[in-house]
């Protein structure tokens, strides 16, 4: 993946956001199998929220692990915060 600083360029945010929004769409290709979780194997998935305060990214990732404790999982939430000035 690139890097999509805009620092000592002239790339505006909205030149970043289709930067990204390019690539995670290369990414999300929908002839590769979706996520399966495997019983007694520690699974991953990582969330990034780019969007600002209130738009629910704390939210849908509650609710994905809330998902999968009542199908018999034990999730565990871990936020972490990236400070860009």
């Amino acid at each position: 993946m690139r890097p999509y600083s805009t620092t000592g360029s002239s790339a505006t945010s909205r030149d970043t956001r289709a930067l990204l929004q390019s690539d995670v769409c290369k990414m999300l290709d929908p002839g590769k199998p979706c996520f399966s979780p495997k019983k007694g194997k520690t699974s991953v998935v990582m969330f990034v929220g780019l969007q600002d305060s209130g738009s629910g990214k704390t939210t849908t990732c509650t609710k994905y692990a809330y998902y999968h404790q009542i199908k018999g999982w034990r999730p565990a939430l871990v936020c972490a915060e990236a400070e860009c000035n």
